[in-house]
Parts: structure tokens; C-alpha cells; sequence
């Protein structure tokens, strides 16, 4: 009998969002303090964002992009290779 893994579920645009958030935070060496900080808000929203259960509208996810001295298409990028290997 060959055991056999489930498929993995495929990410949703907001949670590959969320995901490259946190990435591209942990790569420039921010901890959440750190990037609230940078972006004028505070921690917990930070992680609300990188769990994917905070969404922000679109003034806020370029402010973001910008506070983690990248382009918003950087994180729609990274976001997007997320989905792919998540396929």
C-alpha cells in the first residue's frame, strides 16, 4: 500500500498577499514592532496583515510596500509565485 499526501490548497490572492508581507518583512530583517513603526501603525495590525485576516485597501498596501522599501509590484509578484507553488 503507497501512502499518499494530500494536494496542497491553493493560496488565495489575500493570504499569498499576507504571505509575501511577512517574507519580504523577515528578508529585510524587521521584526513586526519594526515595520508598524515605519508605517505609522501598531504591531497587531502588522500581524493581522501577515495572518491574512486584515486585508489593506489599497492607499495602505502601497504605504506598506513603501515602509518595506519595495514596490507594490514586488509583493503582487512574490504574491503571485506564491500561488504558483501552492498550485
Amino acid at each position: 500500500m503507497v501512502a499518499t499526501l494530500p494536494s496542497p490548497t491553493p493560496l488565495s490572492l489575500e493570504k499569498a498577499v499576507a504571505a509575501s508581507v511577512k517574507l519580504l518583512r523577515l528578508a529585510s530583517g524587521l521584526s513586526q514592532k519594526q515595520l508598524a513603526k515605519k508605517y505609522g501603525t501598531v504591531r497587531p495590525w502588522v500581524s493581522k496583515v501577515e495572518r491574512g485576516e486584515c486585508v489593506p485597501g489599497l492607499t495602505s498596501f502601497l504605504k506598506l510596500a513603501e515602509a518595506l522599501e519595495t514596490s507594490p509590484g514586488v509583493v503582487l509578484q512574490l504574491a503571485e509565485c506564491l500561488q504558483g507553488a501552492m498550485a
